[in-house]
Order: structure tokens, then sequence, then C-alpha cells
């Protein structure tokens, strides 16, 4: 069978889908963009999600469009920011954040306003945000070099990249604006300069320090452009994904359609090492508008997917010059083309076949999701969303990157939370990378049981993971797991699946529950999650972390005679360590270049053709905003 894309039939009526999450649980976040609707979509009963079932709208209190976000490590789901809302307490944008707990509104899941400090109200708009293996959230200023971290479990703030309060200016070098960020196996966090190129940096969570990481060796970021018509520069600073690879390199895909490929040193304190990958194919439109970066096909904002068998998913596509308001121009990337990378070759990245349906749009509006069942999400910011099957033949992971149990439980029961441990079980990657306005890492355990010698799928909750750090070797982590209370009793095997990627299946019995009586109270069970020593970074407060209240016990009935705590044992499997990194030289930037930004439209067409206007920016200002205008009415 061939590579097959399968378009959805049942979309909610008004559901324009952008950016998704999945959910510790299996089911998919889906947000109706440019609103303030997210709909939740659970896989059908053999686990396939293009004939799952969508629940009803579940409203934030304020629309935003293009923010931070990502899953933490108790499984719910944060947006701090937001480049458009309805908020429009920063020009547009806003400051403000809300967070989705799953279980909230009797299982259905509901949004609530993070508690965020006026003093970091320099955290807006769209924000880059990258979560750190200890599951606190790193985050960065539009306007300046200047970073913060969010704690959830201690609901604290502190301002990152001041060595723990001993400087009083960052140690960033470069404006986070635009930047994507790359979370890396010994725990720091790349990133590649918009301006002051080919500068990169890496913020190191040990010495809470941003260092050097190297100069890349081709151009990354897409600067500006010339405009013929106008005989004018036209401002764009913008780049594209960037992905941890299984190998243990950086997939770097930059906006002007250039590639770069990073090395993770052996000894901490060095750099890395930079190198040039394989260019995207020439551009076809006989434009020749990026003629000055080799006139590629560029990826002026747009998401990628490392694929369980090692292969990249990236979407470019022809530098394009769109009218604006006011007569401003600004250039994107379309249409929505999907390219296959192949990492053991690194050459000219392949023409998926075939090309998703709707993707007649620019870059920017394309989304990508990897789903546990190793299929991908496609969506446009159009009412259509879409799902591919890889083809079998090239699907399969090396066995090497598999997660692999360590214990388990021999017994469950419907409604019980249990603990089970593993190598690798949150894959050696984030997986999913877009950049700045929508990041959706998966780099958390999924916890699947499939009815033995039948197709039968049921997902178990995840949360409490014991570490959200990404090629961890032979190190041993954990996660809570709940199993749902509908699961019938019987046999079945039990995987834990990392990107897509399922480990060798456990025999696993589900037991019956005994009927919940209104006079008899039998005890909870509840099984704490084990911390691995190495599972965190030094932290800059020594706060006690908690437990989140939101965490939901298992229920007072179940079956005493059931032996639920049994646990195997399955002999460990070795695993090389990846080597780590972490830089300590640090070297000056180039002046921030000015830029404006896109905007959304006041329609829906595919084309946007009056979408993402950019305002005209003085070369003199120290570092003007892009701006959009306001996104379409609904």
């Amino acid at each position: 069978m061939a590579n097959k894309w399968t378009a959805f039939s049942n979309l909610p009526s008004g559901l324009s889908p952008d950016t998704m999450f999945l959910l510790t649980d299996g089911t998919v976040l889906v947000h109706n963009a440019n609103g303030k609707e997210w709909y939740r979509l659970t896989p059908d009963a053999k686990g396939d999600y293009e004939t799952g079932t969508w629940s009803k709208a579940i409203n934030m209190a304020n629309t935003r469009q293009f923010f931070a976000s990502g899953i933490l490590r108790d499984g719910r789901v944060f947006a701090i920011g937001g480049e458009y809302s309805d908020s429009a307490d920063v020009g547009k944008g806003t400051v403000n954040g809300e967070i989705f707990d799953p279980l909230g509104d009797g299982g259905r899941g509901a949004w609530s306003a993070i508690d965020k400090p006026s003093s970091f109200g320099f955290i807006n708009k769209d924000a880059d945000s990258c979560i750190l293996a200890d599951g606190r959230v790193l985050l960065g200023d539009v306007n300046s070099q200047r970073t913060a971290i969010w704690d959830p479990d201690t609901d604290s703030w502190t301002e990152a990249g001041l060595g723990f309060g001993t400087l009083t200016l960052s140690s960033k070098q470069g404006f986070t604006d635009e930047e994507t960020w790359v979370l890396l196996p010994d725990g720091s966090v790349l990133t590649v300069q918009i301006t002051g190129g080919p500068r990169t940096e890496r913020y190191v969570p040990a010495t809470d320090l941003w260092t050097f990481s190297g100069n890349t060796q081709t151009t990354l970021p897409l600067v500006s452009l010339n405009d013929p018509v106008t005989k004018s520069t036209v401002n764009i600073s913008e780049i594209g994904p960037a992905l941890l690879l299984p190998g243990g390199t950086v997939f770097w895909v930059g906006g002007t359609g250039r590639t770069g490929i990073y090395t993770l040193p052996t000894t901490p304190s060095d750099t890395g090492s930079w190198a040039a990958g394989a260019s995207f194919p020439p551009d076809t439109s006989g434009n020749n508008y990026n003629q000055v970066n080799g006139n590629f096909q560029t990826a002026i904002d747009a998401p990628a997917v490392v694929l369980p068998n090692g292969k990249v998913l990236a979407v470019a596509g022809n530098t394009v010059r769109e009218g604006g308001a006011g007569g401003s121009v600004q250039f994107w990337s379309r249409p929505c083309t999907v390219y296959v990378y192949d990492p053991a070759t690194d050459v000219t990245p392949v023409a998926l076949a075939p090309q998703p349906p709707n993707n007649g749009v620019d870059t920017w509006q394309a989304r990508l999701l990897l789903l546990p069942n190793g299929k991908v999400l496609f969506s446009t910011q159009q009412s259509s969303l879409a799902i591919l099957t890889v083809d079998p033949a090239t699907a399969d992971p090396d066995a090497t990157w598999k997660p692999t149990i360590i214990s388990a439980p021999n017994i469950m029961v419907g409604g019980h939370t249990y603990v089970i441990s593993g190598t690798q079980i949150n894959g050696l990657s984030q997986a999913v990378s877009y950049g700045d306005d929508a990041p959706a890492a998966t780099n958390y355990p999924i916890a699947r049981l499939t009815k033995t010698g039948g197709n039968a799928v049921h997902y178990l909750r995840t949360f409490d993971f014991s570490t959200l750090g990404v090629a961890t070797g032979t190190d041993v982590h954990s996660t809570s797991v709940q199993v749902p209370d509908k699961v019938p009793a019987g046999q079945y095997k039990l995987e834990v699946i990392a990107n897509g990627i399922p480990s060798d299946p456990l025999d696993m019995h589900v037991a019956a529950r005994a009927p919940s009586s209104s006079s008899t109270a039998a005890p909870s069970v509840r099984v704490r999650s084990r911390r691995s020593s190495t599972s965190r970074a030094p932290r800059p407060s020594s706060t006690p972390r908690s437990t989140s209240s939101w965490r939901a016990s298992s229920p007072a009935s179940w079956d005493s005679r059931t032996a639920i705590s049994a646990t195997r044992h399955t002999s460990r499997r070795s695993r090389a360590r990846r080597p780590t990194s972490r830089s300590s030289s640090a070297a000056p930037s180039s002046p921030r270049t000015p830029r404006c930004r896109r905007s959304p439209s006041a329609s829906r067409s595919p084309t946007r053709s009056s979408s993402r206007i950019r305002r005209a920016c003085s070369a003199s200002a120290p570092a003007p905003r892009r701006s959009r205008s306001t996104p379409p009415s609904r």
C-alpha cells in the first residue's frame, strides 16, 4: 500500500482546524482558527481517528491566535499569550494565559485562567516557549532578549537567563521574537538567532545562562527580500521548524529553503558543530523572489514532524508576493507542499506522493500532528482536516528507538491508577515543530491496551511524568496511568507509545470492578509515580514541587480480591547514551533588524490575499513588532 491521505467527513460545523494537541489519553484537542472554541476528537473503538467522534465546542475565555503552548507533566495543556486576541491588552494581542484540564467539566474538559503576575507582562503575544525536562516552561519576550520560567506545579514565575540572579541583564544575545526552540538530550534548549545570524545559542537550566553554540554554515533565517515592484526591501524575519532526530543531530529548516544540521559535542563545555544540510527543491513559480538565497522553496513559518521511521515530513512552498492593506507588501510560502527528508542520505527533500488535499494555502496556515498510531494529522485553517497513513512498507522504526517497559502491573481495574516505568518512554525527540506560533511537542508516554485476539483499543490517561526529557537512553522513567472506567474485563496487550513508536507489548489482565455500594466505602487506590534522580535539571528555587490538585484519585469502589499491585519486571534493554552538550562561550549579537508582522485576513479564503499585513518599518527603530490586522470576524 502506498501513502494515503484521508479527508475527515465529520468535522463539526464551523470548525476550521489549526493548532492541535495530542492529549495524554489519546484524544486530540483541536483549535478553531482565530476563535476561542476547541474541539476534542476521540478515536473510534479500533483506535482510528478519521472515524472518531467530536465533542461540542469547549470554549476559552478569550480568543487567541499564535501563542505559547504545550502539554505539561500532569497532562494539562497551557496557552499563554496570543498575537491576536479579543482581550487586546497588548496592542491586538494579550498577556494572559489559560490552562486546559482534560478532566474538567465531568471529563469533557475545561479551560481556566492562569494566575500570571503582572510583572511578567513582558511574556505576551506570540511568545516563544519550550517545556524543559523537569516540566517547567521556558518563555521569551518578543521585544527583547528577556526570558522567563513558569513552574506549573508551584505556579511561580522567575526571570531566566540571569545566572540565578548573578546578572542584571539577560545572558541571551538575540531577541527571542520568531525563534524556533528545540529541547536537547542534555536538557538545554537550542535556538538559531533570527537577527545577528549566523549565531546560535542554548539555554542551560543547570547554570540559568544562555551560551554560544556555534555559527550555522548556511543562512537559515529569512530576514528580508527585495520587492521588484516597489524596489524596496520587505522585512520578513522568519524561520522554519527544527527537530532533534533519532540519530542525535538536530535538523533545522531555514525560512530561506536551506537547512542546517547541528551535532551535539562530546564534551559538555564545547559548543557543538554546524553543517549545511540539503536544501529544498527550487522554486517553480518563475518569480525568483528568493534568488538571493538560491531561489529554493521557502518555509516562512511552516510545520514539520519526525515520523516513526526517522524521516521528516516538512512543509515548504514557492515564495509568493502578497499585497496587504494600505499598499503594503509581504512575502510568504505557498502552496503547502509536503516534503520527505531522509537523514540517512541528506539529499534534497522529495515531495510526498500523494500530496494532501486542500493544501493551496500559505505554509503558515498549516499544522502537522503525529498520532500514537503513527499517522499524521494535517490542518490548514480551512473547514477541512486530513490524516496521512504512511506506506507500511516504509513505516517501521529502528528497533533500538522503541520504548521499553521495565515494570507494570499484572492486573488492572477500570478507574484505577497505576505506575508504569521504562526506558525511552518519552521518545527521542519532541517530534512536532512549528516555531513560536504553535508549539505542540509530543515527547511524553501514551499507554494503549489492545484486546488480545481482537482489535478493540483503549487508551489509558497518562500523567505525572517523571521527566519530559528526550533521548533519555537507559535511564528508567515513569508515568502514572489511569484505566478508563468502561474498559471491559479480559486479556489485553499493553504498550507504551512514544512519538508513534510502540514498545513491545506485555500481556495484561483487566479485572471486573465490584459493584459500588452507597453504604460501604472501600479504600481508594493511588500509586505515586517514581522519580528518577536523573530526570530533573537543577532548579533556581528550592521550593518543593506540589502535586497538582486536579489529578483524580482512583474511585473508592474496587475488587479487593484483585492483586492490583502485582508488578512484573522485564529485562532491561541496553541503550547507548546520546552525547550531551553544554557550552559556555558567548559572542555579541548583531543589532536587531526592524520588522513588521503578518496578520489574519478578514475572510477565510485560502489565498488570504489581504492577510497578514506588514506595516512599513523604520530602519532606525530599535525593535518594532510586526503587526497583523484584526482576525476574521466569526
